[in-house]
């Protein structure tokens, strides 16, 4: 599994997360329906700041990229990732193990 977070300065609405293959960024209804995705997901935002997440399932010594969308009643705009790589125990994306990224509403 992956372990993802994203930060938003906006607590409220949800945030859908899809992990692809491709760097190119799916369309918002993709993200949110899945779409071209290995694995996606959205969960309830209540406060602003870091927002985990847990991609489960990914093929292993596979890249992926995470493509990240929050709405509060509007969609944000979609945030992507730097590649990362899985590996038999960890995530790694250059020496991190976590990708971080931001959200802003309305940027």
């Amino acid at each position: 599994s992956a372990q993802l977070s994203a930060s938003t300065d906006t607590g409220a609405g949800t945030l859908y997360t899809s992990v692809t293959v491709s760097a190119t960024p799916p369309s918002s209804a993709d993200i949110k329906a899945g779409t071209g995705s290995v694995w996606f997901g959205n969960q309830a935002v209540s406060t602003t700041g870091v927002q985990n997440v847990t991609a489960s399932g990914l093929a292993v010594t596979t890249s992926y990229y995470a493509h990240f969308i929050q709405n509060d009643g509007s969609d944000s705009n979609i945030v992507t990732t730097a590649q990362f790589t899985t590996t038999a125990v960890i995530v790694s994306a250059g020496s991190n193990t976590k990708i971080s990224i931001s959200i802003g509403i309305g940027i």
